[in-house]
């Protein structure tokens, strides 16, 4: 068939590109690999900037919103802090990933799973995508299909790729534990080298996973995962229910995310996630939105070109990723201090949970170091505190 968009990939990337296209009166072709709803490692933490990105309401997809974090090293905690606002929800990303799904649906868009993607053909006027289903032509193909994605690999988008590994695993434990965690997300930047470890509350389990923020290969994430878990205070007993590994792209390169007018690439496919915390859903979002924005302002041009796609990414996106590098630089290198030193600072806690948010950005993160730093670095060396910290 021939259809005016094809969409390779229904996570947030490639769904709210369905969504927008649909809703704009295109005919959208959405190919999922996998049978949805479908199973995504993923801590689940939605920030409250990533919901500003999404046009219509996904509070019944939702487990909670958190307000409030803690702060780790190495299984104890260092600080809890509160903040005004919910500043992240906690989601499942299978029933959050197939609620956008619906919804781009709904809107008219075509879903088809259990689709693999097995060849890109670039035509005068178009494309034709070969898929484990048969053959369909389009106008402009968006891959959204993830780290390992068919359509970069195929077109020659991007070449080699930074990536971090994570390990999750969904992990039943005691209500003790559940009632005791609330709905705070855990951060530990002593969990692991080179990354952290994280607790994200959900209904009735807890997703626990180990971050790994560097493209060095990380051999025992199992053994270090299980370590991590078993030296929380309060699990005092737990069951793994599910546990898978990925790889999540390290973004900050400047790379061409487009060829010519037929092809571009998003979300992870296009190397969106911030390689301090490896949060990626708000960026999958936002350029999945930016990717529909610049289809639509060109579609009624004889002849497409997505510059301005690629030239909004390097301008928007990719200015947060290089701050959100020097950040892990110097977090990772030092966390032990650099915990130290956020304890000690109510502002830097308050601008690191508001970059979560959306209401400071990794550039007034850095800022706040850069600033303070001197100062808490010297309270950490010569005068140590008594009441608690490591």
């Amino acid at each position: 068939m021939i259809h005016d968009v094809i969409i390779a990939g229904s996570g947030p990337a490639g769904s709210i590109a369905a969504y927008l296209l649909a809703r704009a009166g295109l005919d959208v072709l959405l190919l999922e690999k996998e049978s949805l709803p479908r199973y995504k490692a993923c801590g689940g933490g939605l920030p409250r900037k990533a919901q500003a990105l999404i046009p219509f309401s996904v509070t019944l997809a939702l487990e909670f919103q958190s307000a409030g974090g803690v702060v780790a090293y190495d299984g104890k905690s260092v600080f809890r802090t509160r903040t005004l606002k919910p500043y992240a929800a906690l989601v499942m990303r299978d029933k959050f990933d197939h609620y956008l799904v619906r919804k781009a649906e709904a809107e008219g868009a075509i879903v088809r799973d259990v689709c693999r993607v097995t060849g890109v053909e670039l035509l005068s006027e178009g494309v034709r995508v070969r898929s484990s289903q048969g053959e369909d032509q389009a106008r402009v193909l968006v891959g959204a299909d993830g780290i390992n994605s068919v359509v970069a690999h195929l077109t020659g988008i991007i070449g080699k790729r930074r990536a971090g590994s994570a390990l999750e695993a969904e992990v039943t434990v005691p209500l003790a534990a559940l009632e005791d965690q609330g709905t705070y997300a855990t951060f530990d930047f002593g969990a692991i080298s080179h990354g952290y470890g994280w607790i994200f509350p959900k209904a009735d389990h807890f997703s626990v996973g180990i971050f790994n923020a560097s493209d060095a290969k990380e051999p025992q994430l199992r053994k270090i995962l299980e370590r991590y878990l078993e030296r929380q205070p309060h699990i005092a007993s737990y069951e793994i229910q599910r546990i898978r590994g990925h790889r999540i792209p390290l973004g900050g390169a400047k790379e061409v995310l487009h060829l010519g007018g037929r092809v571009m690439v998003a979300g992870d496919a296009a190397n969106m996630a911030d390689p301090f915390l490896g949060e990626g859903i708000h960026y999958a979002l936002w350029s999945g939105t930016i990717a529909a924005e610049t289809i639509l302002a060109q579609w009624n041009h004889a002849t497409l070109d997505f510059e301005a796609y690629t030239r909004r990414i390097w301008e928007e996106i990719l200015p947060h990723f290089q701050y959100s590098q020097r950040i892990a630089n110097v977090m990772y290198r030092h966390p032990k201090l650099a915990t130290n030193m956020l304890h000690r600072s109510k502002r830097m806690q308050d601008v690191m949970f508001g970059v979560i948010s959306g209401e400071h950005t990794y550039r007034d993160l850095y800022r706040a170091i850069t600033w303070e730093a001197p100062l808490l670095l010297g309270e950490v060396i010569f005068k140590p505190y008594r009441g608690g910290g490591i």
